[in-house]
């Protein structure tokens, strides 16, 4: 669990026994499966922030956002299994993935069934804005997906079109699960606008962030396959720097079976510019969002999302293995004046 995130650990539990019980079925083989994957559940980003939004100007959680707290979850697992399969990845928090122990076809279908069971939570919901909210997740992830799919490979991609597949992809997602805490805690139309804007630039960052770890950490401090975008043809934001250069283009057009040594990449990432300027444009990101949540009018949440996002930069450094730049990490967002 993410420090900042303490607080809510009881209703994380909660979120976390919900899924468990949901996927308790009558198969063996599925069950196997299922109890595999949720031994890879990670850092639960998505349902802390439902859970850290239900508070609004609360000093409790509402009963009902444990339940739309597992719901993201589940959407965000499945997300996942479907991700793992298309990149082909084999490691997920230090374990083999379901696709690589049981297999592609088995992979897809046990997200389509995680799918299946976040549409249990809907059911019990009267407010058509959470139904909107969880369409708009859904959607926006399939879309950004194909988007992504199309572009593999595309040399030429440039960096609004990144923008848009990771705001399609990841921002949105980070955007409904605040806007699902508003909702679930009662705020008014205007605090839910600047939940959803934290969570939308909140998601930039994040994404970007996680992007140019996958080109600078490595697998044991990460705990899952690196540079799979590289090698899938998936051109992120340090790559779309590098190809900018001659260097870069020359270093990175290679034949799909002999790929550039992974700390060969990485050295040039850093030497380039490129670890630089994306952690700029995550900072960017990260304060247009506390900017969003200065405006909220709860001091209490405030703090909790400050330390969130500085919690984002002392990731990038404790698992990227570009520490010979602190200076491109070290100094901490603040909100946007």
């Amino acid at each position: 669990m993410i420090p900042c995130f303490e607080h809510l650990r009881s209703d994380l539990e909660v979120a976390t026994d919900f899924i468990g019980d949901n996927l308790s079925v009558d198969s063996p083989f599925i069950g196997e499966m299922a109890k595999h994957f949720l031994s890879t559940l990670g850092q639960r980003i998505r349902p802390s922030l439902v859970l850290a939004f239900s508070r609004l100007h609360r000093r409790s959680t509402p009963p009902g956002a444990p339940g739309l707290a597992a719901m993201t979850e589940l959407v965000h697992s499945a997300s996942l299994l479907h991700d793992d399969v298309v990149d082909k990845g084999r490691m997920r928090r230090n374990r083999v993935t379901v696709n690589a122990k049981w297999g592609n076809k088995e992979a897809v279908l046990l997200g389509d069934l995680l799918l299946s069971r976040s549409l249990k939570v809907l059911a019990q919901e009267n407010d058509p804005r959470m139904i909107e909210a969880l369409y708009s997740i859904t959607a926006s992830l399939s879309e950004g997906q194909l988007l992504e799919l199309e572009n593999f490979g595309n040399r030429h991609l440039d960096e609004p079109d990144y923008l848009r597949i990771i705001e399609l992809k990841t921002a949105v997602f980070f955007a409904e699960c605040c806007r699902i805490g508003a909702l679930a805690a009662k705020a008014s139309d205007e605090q839910i606008d600047r939940a959803r804007e934290f969570g939308l630039q909140i998601g930039y960052c994040y994404q970007i962030l996680d992007d140019l770890l996958d080109v600078t950490a490595t697998l044991s401090s990460l705990g899952k396959d690196i540079q799979n975008d590289l090698l899938h043809g998936k051109m992120t934001l340090p790559y779309i720097y590098c190809l900018g250069q001659s260097e870069g283009r020359e270093l990175l057009d290679f034949p799909e079976a002999r790929p550039p040594a992974a700390d060969r990449v990485a050295a040039y990432i850093r030497r380039s510019g490129a670890y630089d300027y994306c952690v700029e444009k995550a900072r960017a990101h990260a304060a247009a969002a506390l900017s969003s949540a200065a405006r909220l009018g709860d001091p209490a949440l405030e703090a909790t999302l400050e330390q969130f996002v500085a919690y984002l930069f002392s990731r990038m450094e404790r698992y990227s293995a570009a520490t010979a730049q602190p200076s491109a990490t070290a100094e901490t967002p603040t909100a946007a004046a």
